[in-house]
């Protein structure tokens, strides 16, 4: 078959802007970003621009350059949606003048356990209490009885230790006893930090809200029979869920207190059942809210930046 000749530069710009007059956006995501359920999110991401007549392209960070600013300078992206923890770029795309989604201080906040913690008790958000372990260098060790003397005292077995460091359910440990304890925390080397929890029977169930704007777009109940975290990487299943006016007020305070523009929060209940904190995440997962409710969580992003973009102009 007989190629045409191409398409010339300028005509490629009155087509794009004929079909996507609200501008270009980039997606980067994380190189481990692949398979399902991410392969599908990324179609929905796209469709869902396109719905608002904005052209998406994406982008891996997985190995990039020096001078790759340059490189995503060359196209006018209006915004760059960026799913991914790699601060250093976020940070680096911002002091170029570009509008990233999430900002990088709230994706560095929420990718820390610790710092998300702090910040959340700072504001008086009611998260679950925590003890953070000390601060060590390479090459030393956690003195298990001196990090866990306190916690024991005020919490009791079972306990949970999370690493400062993870995702998905993992690097979140349950200890039963002192001898679960010891053997956790003589796998997290140092300068590895971790919070010690206490235990709150939730059955392996909590709830996920997830915000776009300054509203709870939807929810669901995450339940895993099987194991005390509801991550459906673990287990768990998603089934639609109606939040009360405490948990939606509560997850957006804490939305708001990170700076967020779009997040999944985490929800559970202490032993008198009053809804605490569980996690924030800043690049939420969001098929098993698309699965159980029908609310499509990209499109609502897509939505949300096109009235942010009209409202600047």
């Amino acid at each position: 078959m007989k190629k045409g000749p191409p398409i010339r530069r300028d005509h490629k710009e009155l087509i794009e802007k004929r079909y996507f007059p609200n501008g270009r956006a980039v997606f980067i995501y994380n190189s481990a970003f692949f398979g399902e359920p991410f392969s599908s999110m990324r179609a929905l991401f796209r469709e869902a621009f396109h719905h608002n007549k904005m052209a998406l392209d994406f982008k891996e960070s997985a190995y990039y350059a020096s001078n790759a600013i340059e490189d995503l300078s060359t196209i006018p992206y209006t915004h760059f949606i960026f799913y991914d923890k790699d601060v250093s770029l976020a940070s680096r795309l911002e002091r170029a003048g570009k509008k990233v989604h999430n900002p990088s201080s709230s994706i560095s906040i929420c990718d820390s356990k610790i710092e998300t913690g702090l910040r959340l008790a700072e504001n008086k958000i009611a998260t679950i209490p925590f003890f953070i372990s000390p601060f060590q260098f390479e090459g030393s060790l956690y003195n298990p009885l001196e990090v866990l003397s306190r916690p024991i005292k005020e919490y009791g077995f079972p306990l949970i230790i999370k690493e400062e460091y993870g995702s998905l359910g993992e690097q979140v440990y349950k200890a039963l006893d002192m001898e679960d304890a010891f053997s956790i925390i003589n796998k997290i080397k140092p300068p590895k930090r971790f919070l010690v929890e206490p235990y709150f029977e939730n059955n392996g169930e909590d709830h996920r809200l997830y915000i776009v704007g300054e509203k709870v777009i939807g929810a669901i109940k995450r339940k895993n029979d099987a194991d005390f975290r509801s991550n459906v990487e673990h287990g768990g299943k998603g089934y639609p869920y109606e939040p009360s006016l405490e948990e939606k007020e509560l997850a957006l305070k804490a939305h708001k207190a990170l700076g967020l523009e779009f997040s999944g929060v985490d929800i559970l209940f202490d032993n008198n059942g009053n809804p605490l904190i569980c996690e924030v995440n800043s690049c939420p997962h969001f098929m098993g809210l698309l699965k159980a409710t029908g609310i499509d969580m990209a499109e609502e992003i897509a939505e949300y930046l096109l009235c942010k973009n009209q409202a600047t102009h």
